[in-house]
């Protein structure tokens, strides 16, 4: 699962878009940060990377600063540890 996460680090937005905002209400990087850091369950966080995954499968072109994409990341992965204990 490990992998996943890094190289979606390098997918950053969705089409059109920066870090943060919503694109024609297309999630967002942050869409996935918030959503995994409201998990408390292992069932939870599998559902919040498999759409994850689907999605960075859909957008097309990274866009986004890269510092700001690995602290939500950073963020995305902690929560991530704290709901899987």
């Amino acid at each position: 699962m490990r992998s996943v996460i890094v190289l979606l680090v390098a997918c950053g937005d969705g089409p059109g878009g920066t870090i943060g905002g919503s694109i024609r209400g297309e999630p967002t990087l942050e869409t996935f940060e918030h959503r995994m850091c409201a998990c408390r369950d292992r069932s939870c966080t599998k559902q919040v990377v498999q759409d994850m995954a689907a999605w960075s499968n859909r957008i097309r072109a990274p866009r986004g600063n890269v510092d700001d994409t690995a602290n939500i990341m950073a963020r995305y992965n902690a929560c991530m540890t704290e709901a899987n204990r």
